[in-house]
């Protein structure tokens, strides 16, 4: 290497920490202000957006293998919180759908209370008398997993819809070779560059499965299943300009992965994480793993349960996510 290429490479080297501190500080500001940690409280966009996710925690708590009898209590006490406080916002413009998904929900839970044990002393569902023609009750809660002998022989769309998130799972273990299928079928995922950065983590040790999905917190009452851990390698990525794109990378192989797994016949459970910070460094505690080796998620493989539900999921209204310009 020439001395002018050795004093621009340290020119590169030496701008690098101040890029990645204006970029972090940039990033840190445009997410705080757009998202709804800023925003107020009653917020229709903060209301709307804790609503889903109350909303979908019910449904999970449905879907468990072992449903706690008199569950979600408080959880739906504040559901029926933010339905009145959007009630009195009175901007029905904004994400209806989240405010009917939150009303079937109630009633859902209502439904479903002799089944469970639940108290529903507290709710009086006439106070919303009103929109109760809205709600179509089976678009929420859970259903009952259908899963098809002949898979492939599905159409595309058919197929899409036929996969889905389950939390109860056999005790039988999967065959290294079928997991192997699926992993191989998903690398027709597309990346940046053709890098092809993201790598699949095998963890077959239930210990240290058990050990990761306490970490990780979102599964109690899951089946203890194996796991995968979606990883991106950063070594594979040079620039400022790419810090996010290893979760774009490892977000379209984890879809693809997901669909394949439903192909082979896996049933699946794709669960968020947080490499940085305490997480990241109590998982590297349990598996030997490179700083370097980015999670990006982690995936509950297992055999099908004979007889299961899962959680619904509602989606929203194409017109709420189509937007034509």
């Amino acid at each position: 290497m020439g001395l002018n290429s050795k004093i621009q490479k340290l020119k590169m080297i030496i701008k690098m920490p101040k890029g990645f501190l204006i970029n972090s500080i940039i990033r840190t500001s445009i997410f705080y202000k757009n998202s709804s940690a800023s925003a107020n409280e009653n917020d229709v966009a903060s209301v709307c957006s804790e609503m889903r996710i109350m909303t979908h925690t019910i449904e999970k708590g449905m879907s468990l293998p072992n449903v706690r009898r008199g569950f979600g209590k408080e959880k739906v006490q504040r559901i029926l919180e933010l339905i009145d406080i959007y009630i009195s916002i009175n901007d029905f413009t904004f994400d209806y759908d989240a405010f009917l998904s939150a009303l079937g929900m109630v009633c859902r839970y209502i439904k479903e209370s002799e089944k469970y044990g639940l108290d529903i002393s507290f709710i009086d569902i006439n106070k919303y008398e009103k929109w109760m023609d809205k709600v179509t009750l089976h678009n929420y809660g859970t259903k009952e997993l259908v899963v098809y002998e002949c898979i492939d022989k599905l159409n595309f769309e058919d197929f899409a819809l036929a996969r889905h998130s389950v939390r109860k799972f056999s005790e039988d273990k999967l065959s290294i070779e079928r997991i192997k299928k699926a992993v191989n079928l998903a690398q027709t995922a597309p990346s940046a560059c053709n890098r092809q950065a993201t790598k699949i983590i095998y963890v077959s040790d239930r210990e240290k499965c058990k050990k990761i999905l306490e970490i990780q917190g979102g599964a109690k009452g899951h089946s203890l299943t194996d796991l995968l851990l979606i990883v991106s390698d950063l070594s594979l990525y040079s620039y400022l300009s790419e810090m996010d794109t290893p979760y774009l990378d490892g977000g379209i192989f984890l879809m693809n992965l997901l669909y394949a797994c439903t192909y082979y016949g896996i049933a699946t459970c794709p669960l968020i994480w947080d490499d940085y910070g305490e997480k990241g460094c109590k998982l590297r505690k349990v598996i030997s793993l490179k700083q370097s080796m980015h999670v990006v998620a982690i995936v509950q493989i297992g055999e099908f349960e004979e007889k299961c539900v899962y959680a619904i999921s509602h989606k929203r209204p194409l017109d709420d996510i189509f937007i034509e310009i």
